[in-house]
């Protein structure tokens, strides 16, 4: 058996021929084949490694706290967007009414 190079995944093995499947006709990759990606496994928690030493540091008042802030802040950012979306309105009316001809006076002969 060969040493696997570093960066490479080594081949699986087949556990014999009866087992293995044979590499598609003409060498190339059926449709599927072609399309299938492995999945990216898990990166595994290292041995010993404790979640309270993680995430110790963080609180739950801590988080709450920075989502109020980010929720703040996103609602000042639309609060804004509304008032200016608000003045768009109020100039469009303005310019539609001033584009409107004046109403037929029905006492003209």
């Amino acid at each position: 058996m060969t040493e696997p190079v570093p960066g490479q995944t080594p081949e699986p093995v087949a556990a014999d021929a009866a087992t293995a499947t044979p590499p598609p006709a003409g060498g190339q990759a059926t449709e599927q084949q072609a399309t299938e990606t492995p999945e990216p496994a898990e990166p595994a928690p290292a041995a010993g490694m404790n979640p309270q030493e993680l995430f110790g540091s963080l609180s739950l008042a801590d988080i709450e706290a920075d989502i109020d802030r980010l929720m703040n802040d996103k609602m000042s950012q639309l609060d804004g967007m509304l008032a200016g979306l608000e003045d768009l309105v109020q100039k469009l009316e303005g310019e539609i009414t001033n584009l409107e001809p004046p109403p037929d006076d029905p006492t003209t002969p």
